[in-house]
């Protein structure tokens, strides 16, 4: 469907070409940008050899060097998480004796855990709500400060021109940034939401595997070892098969969609000499050709997406089983009670969450890797401008 609504497009954008007068002499479009799509698609800003992680770190460490209050707001937040992690730990164990209350029909146990979980509660909204609040405030201050910052590079040393035209570094490297005004603002406010959270993730699924692996080891060691291998198997494969192109399809969305949003800019900007030139035809053919691109990289995204929506459902519907299966037998042969089983499969669960982390955030970590790489290129193409070690093309 997506590739035939591309057609269409293309058809559309070919058929519109003699719906307006246009003059005799052949102007340039005013929406055309000159950028280099073969090869990896990232046009000749790729320049360097730096991995992935010593750009990650060239884009964050800025704004905990340079803003006072940075660290102490990650301070605070994990410690919110921290706690707000170890009440699933203290919530298992009210679970396992409510379900072994039930199962015995033991009506003092089982109001003994009904209060159990009632103070759970009592701790558990306003340190949910605490941790959401300084979460979403860290996220607004880094976004603040690092579009700040980047603006205020971007209009230093004519950047904001040398960026359009292009420059050559003094090692010979031709630099052409596309679209610095999406980066400043989407791909700063996409970056810091995305990697707080995923950060934070991380954190809390750090902390409840250590809480929970204790559990699970002294109910059931073979069930660690099947989760451990499984999660190794899964998390492999899942880099493997998906995890390259998902990155450059997040790459090439935000470049062409960049490119359409600034080609409709430019026309609202010439519009009077688009008009007396009568080259409406010509700027209709071009942005209907940018949204084509669109279009098709949407379409290609949706294919993968959906194949490691396949992949992560069954992946995530075989843990279900598996800690049951493995329990059942001792507790059919009286050796557990039910409300062990029970607190298994939890520990179980939070345990293979953890170890799932890059299965089930895979899209949003493909699209953070995008972001840290153009983030990274304009960071480093602006310093280029401030050593004033290049020349002007």
């Amino acid at each position: 469907e997506m590739q035939l609504n591309a057609g269409l497009l293309r058809r559309h954008s070919t058929s519109n070409r003699t719906q307006y007068p246009q003059s005799s002499q052949t102007s340039p479009s005013y929406t055309s940008i000159p950028l280099i799509e073969e090869g990896s698609g990232r046009g000749n800003e790729n320049y360097g050899d730096a991995s992935l992680f010593h750009k990650a770190v060239s884009v964050i460490w800025p704004y905990f060097r340079y803003e006072p209050l940075s660290r102490v707001w990650v301070f605070v937040v994990l410690v919110l998480a921290a706690a707000h992690t170890s009440l699933s730990v203290v919530t298992s164990f009210a679970e396992r004796d409510l379900t072994t209350a039930l199962a015995t029909k033991n009506q003092p146990e089982f109001f003994q855990a009904i209060m159990k979980f009632v103070g759970i509660i009592v701790m558990a909204v306003p340190l949910q709500a605490s941790y959401y609040y300084v979460r979403e405030s860290l996220q607004l201050r880094w976004r603040s400060w690092l579009t700040s910052h980047l603006m205020k590079m971007y209009f230093s040393n004519d950047a904001f021109y040398n960026l359009k035209v292009g420059i050559k570094s003094g090692e010979g490297d031709v630099i052409k940034i596309d679209n610095p005004d999406q980066r400043i603002c989407e791909d700063a406010a996409s970056f810091t939401s995305r990697i707080v959270e995923l950060s934070l993730t991380l954190f809390r699924y750090t902390i409840s595997t250590v809480s929970f692996i204790g559990i699970l080891y002294g109910i059931a060691p073979e069930l660690v070892i099947v989760l451990l291998f499984y999660a190794f198997i899964g998390t492999y494969g899942s880099i493997r098969l998906f995890g390259k192109t998902l990155a450059s399809l997040a790459y090439d969305t935000s470049r062409k969609e960049g490119n359409l949003r600034y080609g409709l800019v430019r026309i609202q900007e010439h519009t009077e000499s688009i008009a007396s030139s009568r080259g409406g035809a010509r700027e209709l053919e071009v942005v209907m050709a940018m949204l084509v691109d669109v279009v098709e990289v949407l379409g290609l995204r949706i294919k993968w997406n959906c194949k490691l929506e396949v992949y992560s459902s069954i992946y995530s519907y075989l843990t279900l089983l598996m800690p049951t299966l493995v329990v059942s037998p001792r507790y059919f042969r009286g050796e557990i009670e039910l409300g062990v089983v029970t607190q298994a499969a939890i520990a179980f669960s939070r345990i293979m969450d953890a170890a799932s982390i890059v299965v089930d955030n895979l899209g949003s970590i493909s699209a953070l890797t995008a972001e840290i790489v153009r983030l990274h290129d304009l960071l480093k193409a602006m310093k280029f401008y401030e050593s004033g070690d290049f020349q002007k093309l």
